[in-house]
């Protein structure tokens, strides 16, 4: 999972990116509060760049795995 993270973080193709989050979140079917920490900072980190591609899955994402993780 945490390979996928990175090769989510690595591409801007937001087709790419949302097959990299479905399988993030298949593997990840108890949560992950550290990969959800990870997501919502690169979120951040994009959105004070001024890019926006496909942010809101990622933020759904990582919303999911913390909720999972509880």
């Amino acid at each position: 999972r945490a390979e996928l993270v990175k090769m989510l973080m690595a591409t801007t193709d937001g087709s790419v990116r949302l097959a990299l989050l479905e399988a993030i979140d298949h593997l990840s079917p108890n949560g992950d509060a550290a990969i959800a920490d990870e997501l919502e900072k690169y979120v951040e980190q994009q959105k004070a760049a001024g890019l926006m591609s496909a942010l809101d899955e990622i933020f759904r994402t990582s919303l999911k795995l913390r909720a999972r993780a509880l």
